[in-house]
């Protein structure tokens, strides 16, 4: 029997890989596979798509496509991304960079890491920002992958303010992500006009006798 050979170059195996392809190889297929979900994503297909089709996580996808989408023409800054933040999720700047921490706050502000991060801001400019160091912008990071990989609805979230951040668009109320609840504002009610004074044949005539005689004096 003859030794196994790698089935792209076609060099001998010392063992059958459950790829089929020698190191060299593997390694450059793993080189080009944040390319190809690349240009599945200029063509249209979204995160979850691209997963599937590589049998990875959502997670490892974002990760991937971090390291080769080019870097926008306008790059995002720290304050967009705090603001666009801000924006969708309906948590002020100030509680974003604020010392506490109930989940739905600290869910907001990992996005902030994971999109700051994915702009090309440093890990200590990304903490500094929020008033921290960047041990807390790097575990905030990983966690927000974490949660995005586990959580579509968030992983959207993620896109929509990393998207918003770099073009700076104006967000519609249709947009905002109520990761809090919040009392409805009262609608002011108008008071009704007050109604028309109503008079008879009797007083219109009489008014018009005296504005008559009043113009011609």
């Amino acid at each position: 029997m003859s030794a196994p050979s790698c089935t792209r170059c076609l060099r001998r195996l010392s063992v059958m890989t459950l790829t089929g392809l020698c190191r060299s190889c593997k390694d450059a297929e793993n080189a080009d596979r944040p390319f190809q979900m690349l240009a599945m994503k200029r063509n249209g297909a979204d995160v979850a798509t691209i997963a599937a089709q590589f049998g990875v996580k959502r997670g490892t996808v974002q990760r991937m496509l971090c390291e080769v989408e080019p870097t926008k023409v306008r790059a995002a800054t720290m304050s967009d991304i705090i603001a666009v933040t801000s924006e969708l999720t309906g948590f002020t700047p100030e509680e974003l960079a604020s010392p506490r921490r109930p989940a739905p706050l600290a869910h907001a502000r990992q996005i902030i890491y994971f999109v700051g991060y994915k702009c090309g801001v440093s890990y200590p400019r990304i903490g500094a920002s929020l008033g921290r160091d960047h041990s807390s912008a790097v575990y905030g990071k990983q966690t927000c992958e974490t949660r995005m990989a586990a959580d579509p609805e968030y992983a959207d979230l993620v896109d929509r303010v990393y998207a918003a951040a770099v073009a700076r668009k104006p967000l519609t109320p249709s947009s905002v992500v109520a990761l809090r609840e919040e009392p409805a504002p009262v609608a002011e009610v108008e008071a009704d006009p007050e109604p028309a004074e109503e008079l008879d044949e009797m007083e219109l005539l009489s008014r018009a006798v005296a504005q008559h005689y009043a113009v011609a004096a």
